[in-house]
């Protein structure tokens, strides 16, 4: 059945777009055939130039035999499925698409965002022309790289443009969505990191621009060998010529990108203004640290105060040390009110605990708030928990980001069944949504919520805003663990999705673990947020979230543990 063509897509899947779909053929050497003739419109593209596009250095026996035979087999499939809107030409330069009245999304693309002076609703329906990463379905080694490439900076520069055009309309949490996302693509892009330190630095996060230089810093240095160019230091100069989280009517609109937190965040912000040390645990990857500074510039707000913060744990994951003796040089000289936020501590609980009581006890009026897999333990310690999303929260998140490069992805009715399936990999943290909005730059709902069934490692190997991977965040908390208790965990992971206390006695329980001591450890595991209380009416159940389920079976992979464990369920 032929369709009514609209035009032929490259910035997704190859094939032809219309109302009622993409449709592409089936063989992926004819696919690579229209792909690379429709990158290059109604202009003629020489044989050569395709031979050594689709075929790369393995050119069959008889290159020419078998392009022609390709081109002989997309212009048939271009008759059946366009129904000669779309011809296959020949000429003496090469092989050239003749459009007639249709077009590409790269020509619209293109024409969209080739005026300098653009609107930004023409840069909103260019980027919305994207359905994933160029030439999706066409095998790699059959693409023209260097234009994939190519074409992907050219999304960045728009990208830049619509984060730049938002800043100037002082729509500030829009701008931040999208030069995050920018920031992820490319972890190199000074230009994206600059516009993402001014926005930070114009909503009051200066701590987070800040932490977003430093990270590049060393990126660049470690990866490329060089220096923050002229942009992104001036950028940075900028930050440190503002006053440091004051209070005032310039600090700009708070975060909005708490979704689901904004009791969590009053709360936390109500304890800091109240008690001296106050800690918030939760799993890796909930969002502790986004919760922790957010609050902490609420209260400094109260208080009039300022906020220093140290992030111990991306410190600790690059290799970074501080030693917690050292916390007193990184507040002013002459401090009065202040506010320190401790984040990351990990499993140096006894170290930071040591640093902060002098801290304390010197200065009545420091706030110390810290950020760990467990609580400080300090005689006046306020204590918050942070657990994953709601779903309805954990899905606004998702859709949220993936409008940022994929707008109304689920608001198409055959991408909903989707969502519920890729949420519940991500198990409700923030750091997992996230990674998986990202890769929808890529695949689409189903392909990836397919691809997260047979392989969830993805999820785990997939960097934050920060570019630390979901992996090393569960990884510094596994590391805090006793033996006993990483040995629980191992066991307790064979488990069913949720499981009682009694199932977790009769099953986990071996030589070297008494059921006393897996109720101890489960005690440990809970203290430490990786394995989640569960009330029912019922009773009370208990599960591990699915990253760090899936974490903890690739170590066991990774150490052949699965006969040692020998877990008796299975």
């Amino acid at each position: 059945m032929r369709m009514t063509v609209g035009s032929i897509g490259v910035l997704g899947t190859v094939g032809l777009l219309s109302d009622e779909g993409v449709v592409s053929p089936r063989p992926p050497v004819v696919r690579a055939l229209l792909g690379a003739l429709a990158a290059h419109a109604s202009e003629p593209v020489p044989s050569a130039h395709l031979m050594t596009t689709i075929w790369e250095q393995d050119l069959p026996a008889n290159p020419k035999g078998a392009l022609h035979l390709t081109v002989h087999r997309l212009r048939r499939w271009l008759e059946e499925q366009a129904g000669g809107s779309i011809a296959l030409v020949t000429g003496v330069s090469g092989y050239r698409l003749d459009l007639h009245e249709g077009t590409t999304d790269l020509i619209e693309f293109r024409a969209l965002t080739s005026t300098p002076g653009g609107t930004e609703d023409d840069l909103h329906r260019a980027l919305g022309l994207w359905r994933g990463r160029p030439f999706e379905n066409v095998p790699e080694d059959r693409v023209d790289s260097e234009l994939v490439e190519t074409l992907l900076a050219e999304r960045q520069a728009v990208v830049r443009r619509y984060a730049r055009s938002a800043m100037d309309g002082g729509r500030l949490e829009a701008a931040e969505s999208l030069l995050w996302t920018a920031c992820r693509a490319d972890p190199m892009d000074e230009e994206a990191h600059a516009l993402l330190i001014e926005v930070l630095s114009g909503m009051g996060q200066l701590a987070s621009a800040l932490s977003v230089y430093d990270r590049i810093r060393r990126r660049l240095s470690a990866e490329l060998g060089i220096s923050p160019g002229s942009r992104l230091t001036l950028a940075h100069q900028r930050v440190l010529k503002e006053p440091a989280l004051t209070a005032g009517p310039d600090r700009g609109p708070q975060p909005s990108s708490l979704t689901g937190r904004g009791q969590a965040l009053r709360s936390l912000a109500d304890d800091l203004c109240r008690a001296r040390v106050v800690t918030l645990t939760g799993p890796p990857g909930v969002g502790k640290s986004a919760l922790a500074l957010a609050a902490a510039t609420t209260a400094a707000d109260r208080l009039e105060c300022d906020v220093t913060a140290v992030d111990l744990e991306t410190q600790a994951l690059t290799g970074v040390d501080l030693e917690a003796g050292q916390l007193a040089g990184v507040l002013p000289a002459g401090r009065g009110r202040h506010i320190l936020v401790i984040d990351g501590y990990g499993g140096r609980v006894a170290e930071v605990k040591a640093a902060i009581q002098p801290l304390i006890a010197c200065s009545p009026e420091l706030v110390v708030l810290g950020t760990g897999s467990r609580v400080l333990g300090m005689p006046g310690e306020t204590t918050r928990t942070l657990g994953p999303l709601s779903a309805a929260d954990a899905e606004n998140l998702l859709i949220s980001r993936a409008a940022a490069f994929l707008p109304s992805v689920f608001h198409a009715p055959e991408n909903r069944h989707w969502l519920s399936s890729l949420l519940a990999h991500t198990g409700g943290l923030p750091s997992a949504i996230e990674i998986a909005a990202s890769l929808l730059r890529t695949l689409t709902p189903d392909n990836l919520a397919a691809a997260l069934a047979r392989d969830a490692r993805m999820l785990l190997d997939g960097g934050d805003a920060t570019g630390v991977t979901l992996a090393e965040r569960i990884r510094h908390a596994h590391g805090a663990l006793e033996e006993r208790e990483a040995l629980l965990l191992t066991r307790l992971a064979r488990l069913p999705e949720e499981f009682g206390l009694a199932e977790a006695e009769t099953l986990c329980a071996c030589a070297t673990l008494t059921e006393s001591q897996v109720v101890r450890g489960l005690i440990g595991l809970v203290d430490q947020s990786l394995v989640q209380p569960v009330d029912h009416s019922y009773g009370r159940r208990y599960r591990i979230l699915p990253p760090i389920r899936r974490f903890v079976a690739d170590l066991c992979e990774d150490a052949r543990e699965r006969e040692s464990v020998g877990l008796r369920v299975w």
